[in-house]
């Protein structure tokens, strides 16, 4: 499980507990939400995908305790 430390530190840290990887690629930026957390309206329920930084940081707003 990858854990790019640079960019965890740009989420706030009430949901560092839910994430159990987190990064960016060529295809923009990338977490998977786990640990009895799950995304709740969003297109998946639990991998975020969003090309931008502030779309990334709004699905976090998402995650619900399972």
């Amino acid at each position: 499980m990858e854990k790019n430390t640079e960019l965890l530190n740009k989420i706030p840290k009430k949901y560092h507990a839910s994430i159990t990887s987190i990064y960016k690629d060529e295809d923009g930026f990338w977490a998977y939400i786990g640990n009895g957390y799950k995304l709740e309206g969003y297109f998946a329920d639990n991998t975020i995908h969003e090309d931008t930084l502030t779309e990334f940081k709004k699905a976090f707003k998402l995650i619900v305790k399972e």
